[in-house]
């Protein structure tokens, strides 16, 4: 049977609001793990092997699979844990020389509804004697503006869609990206 357009609509509406939803704690790992697929076949044929290999901690808030492939693809042994890993965990893994740096990971919902990663990552940034390599991409880079005192609003259609041309000011090149924000 086919659905009306006003049916449609209105079952959009009827959703539940993505203000304040934690929705990366549902859909993130919930335990320690290795990660070791790598890109296989789609790797690029010019591909030499890494040098010396690092150890990244990827904090989990629903990772894209294909991004932890490229990592791995470069040569990080990646170690996968859940988003609501505590400071000290992650301190001590890089004060006993077990890690060499933190991805925090791309995923869905409000960032700023994910208060337990924030305050963990403000811990680490600012409380920390080490200095601790960290990046992270989407929901990860927002989840690291919230730590050091950024605000997020939820936008109004969202950013999306494939071939978004973004400057590299240093290179002084394009890059065509794709994009997925709601926030």
């Amino acid at each position: 049977p086919s659905v009306s357009d006003e049916a449609l609509v209105q079952l959009a509406r009827s959703g539940p609001a993505m203000e304040g939803a934690d929705l990366a704690s549902q859909v993130g790992s919930s335990d320690d793990h290795a990660w070791d697929e790598s890109l296989g076949d789609w790797a690029p044929a010019d591909h030499e092997a890494p040098g010396e290999s690092l150890t990244v901690i990827a904090l989990d808030c629903g990772a894209k699979r294909n991004i932890l492939r490229h990592l791995s693809q470069r040569g990080c042994r990646v170690r996968l844990m859940p988003l609501d890993t505590d400071a000290q965990t992650l301190a001590d893994l890089f004060e006993s020389g077990q890690a060499d740096g933190l991805f925090i990971s791309n995923g869905p919902g409000d960032p700023a509804a994910v208060e337990h990663t924030i305050s963990t990552l403000r811990t680490l940034l600012f409380e920390g004697e080490r200095r601790i390599p960290t990046f992270g991409i989407c929901l990860g880079h927002q989840l690291l503006a919230l730590a050091l005192g950024a605000r997020t609003y939820k936008l109004k259609f969202g950013h999306r869609g494939a071939n978004h041309p973004v400057l590299d000011i240093a290179a002084q090149r394009v890059e065509i990206t794709s994009q997925n924000h709601g926030f």
